[in-house]
C-alpha cells in the first residue's frame, strides 16, 4: 500500500489499514491523527509491526488494523461476523477535517471541512462526531450525504452503518439514476436500501421548473424493488391540485410501470379548457396500452387509449378516441386509427395503414397539433412488399 502524505492544513485519519508517513518529520507539530496512529501502533506486537512496516523506510511506524479499532463483539460466536471496520466487505473509513480529536478505538470530534469517505457513502458536514463502537454518525451544519449518483444535504445527520438507520433532518435529496429531487421536514433511515420521508415534495422536472410535483405526507422509497410509495398524495401541476389520491406507487428507474402518464393541460377557443390524465398499463414486454380521459370544458369528456404489440413477425399499434356526446354538435364523435407490420415470408411482407373518424371536421375540432388538424385525407389501405435479389415490389 502506498504511503499517504497528510496536508498541513488539515489533520487526517485512516481507520483501518493504512500507512502514514514518519512522525519525527513534523516536530514538535505532530498531528493528532499521527500520534494516535503511533500510538496504537506501539501497542502492537513486533510482528504486527513488521508486518506494517511502510516499503522503503525500515522501522516507520504504522497505523494496523489492530484490535483496538474493532467495534466490541456482543458474544465471543458473532465476533468474526462483525470485525467492524476491518469487514472486507465495508473497506477502511477516511476521516479528514481541520481539527480532529478524541480516541481512536472509541469516538472521534472532527470539524472544520469535514470528510468521512467509506465504501458506499461520502459525508460532508461543518462537525462530525463518529462513535466508533457503536459505529454511528452524526453530523452538523451543512451536511451532505453522497451514495453514486445520489445526494442528500440538510442541517443535521445521524446515521448507524451497522443498522442503516437514523435521520436526515429538513433534507433537499437528488437520485441521480432518473433526475427525480424534491424536499422534506424528515428523512429516516428504516434499513438497508429503504427510507422515509415526511410532508414530502418529489418531481422529475429539471431544476429550477417545478411544472408538476407530488405532496405527500408521507414518501417511502424501496430501492430494492425500485419503487416509491406515496400515502396522502396530491399531484400538482403549475401549482395547481389535479389529483388527490390516499396510496400511490411509482418507479424509481427508467423501467416501464403501470401508473399515470404526466398529464397536459391546455386551453381553445374550440375546446375551452381541457385536462388530460394517461394512465399506462404494462401489460407485458412486447404489449402494452394506454387509457386517457380528456376533459373539455365546452365539448365534455373524451375517452382515448392506445394499445401496442411487437412480436417476432408482427407488430403494430390500435388507438381510438370517443366523445358520446360533443355538448357543441349534441353527436357521437370518434376516431380510429390500426397500424400493422407482418413478415410473413423471409420475401414476402404485408401492412395495414386503416385510419377513419366519425365526419370531416373531427380533426380540427379534436387534434393538438396543426399538421394534423389541417389534414384533408385518411390513408386507409393494404399491401404486400415481395423482395427478390436486388428488386421490391410493392402490391
Amino acid at each position: 500500500m502506498k504511503v499517504r502524505r497528510l496536508q498541513s492544513s488539515a489533520v487526517a485519519a485512516f481507520i483501518g489499514a493504512a500507512f502514514v508517513p514518519i512522525p519525527a518529520a513534523y516536530g514538535q507539530a505532530e498531528p493528532l491523527a499521527l500520534k494516535l496512529a503511533r500510538e496504537i501502533n506501539t501497542a502492537a506486537t513486533p510482528a504486527q509491526r513488521a508486518a506494517t512496516t511502510t516499503p522503503g523506510a525500515p522501522g516507520s511506524p504504522a497505523l494496523t488494523a489492530s484490535p483496538e479499532l474493532r467495534r466490541a463483539p456482543q458474544s465471543p460466536a458473532t465476533s468474526s461476523e462483525r470485525a467492524g471496520l476491518e469487514d472486507p466487505d465495508r473497506g477502511a473509513i477516511f476521516l479528514r477535517a481541520d481539527r480532529l480529536e478524541g480516541t481512536a478505538s472509541i469516538r472521534l470530534e472532527a470539524s472544520g471541512n469535514v470528510e468521512l469517505r467509506t465504501r458506499r457513502e461520502t459525508i460532508l458536514a461543518d462537525s462530525l462526531s463518529y462513535d466508533i463502537v457503536a459505529d454511528e454518525i452524526w453530523g452538523r451544519g451543512e451536511v451532505v450525504l453522497r451514495r453514486g449518483f445520489d445526494w442528500i444535504t440538510g442541517p443535521e445527520l445521524k446515521f448507524n452503518r451497522d443498522t442503516e438507520t437514523g435521520f436526515f433532518a429538513s433534507p433537499r435529496f437528488y437520485a441521480g439514476q432518473t433526475g427525480a429531487r424534491g424536499d422534506a421536514r424528515e428523512i429516516r433511515f428504516l434499513g438497508p436500501d429503504k427510507y422515509e420521508a415526511s410532508d414530502a415534495r418529489y418531481t422529475t422536472c429539471v431544476a429550477p421548473n417545478n411544472d408538476w410535483y407530488l405532496r405527500s405526507d408521507e414518501i417511502e422509497v424501496d430501492r430494492l424493488r425500485k419503487v416509491g410509495t406515496a400515502r396522502r398524495a396530491t399531484v400538482y401541476f403549475l401549482d395547481v391540485p389535479i389529483m388527490y389520491a390516499p396510496w400511490l406507487e411509482f418507479p424509481l428507474s427508467n423501467e416501464r410501470k403501470s401508473g399515470f402518464l404526466t398529464p397536459t393541460a391546455g386551453s381553445t377557443q374550440i375546446r375551452g379548457l381541457e385536462l388530460a390524465t394517461p394512465y399506462y398499463f404494462n401489460l407485458a414486454p412486447n404489449y402494452d396500452a394506454t387509457f386517457t380521459p380528456r376533459l373539455m370544458t365546452k365539448r365534455g369528456l373524451q375517452l382515448g387509449g392506445q394499445a401496442r404489440y411487437l412480436f417476432e413477425s408482427a407488430a403494430g399499434e390500435v388507438s381510438g378516441e370517443v366523445l358520446p356526446d360533443d355538448d357543441v354538435t349534441d353527436k357521437t364523435r370518434w376516431g380510429f386509427s390500426w397500424k400493422h407490420n407482418q413478415q410473413v415470408l423471409p420475401w414476402l411482407a404485408g401492412y395495414v395503414n386503416y385510419n377513419r373518424v366519425s365526419d370531416a371536421k373531427y380533426f380540427a375540432d379534436f387534434a393538438d397539433r396543426i399538421a394534423i388538424t389541417s389534414q384533408k385525407t385518411l390513408p386507409q389501405e393494404a399491401g404486400a412488399v415481395v423482395n427478390y435479389g436486388q428488386w421490391s415490389v410493392l402490391t
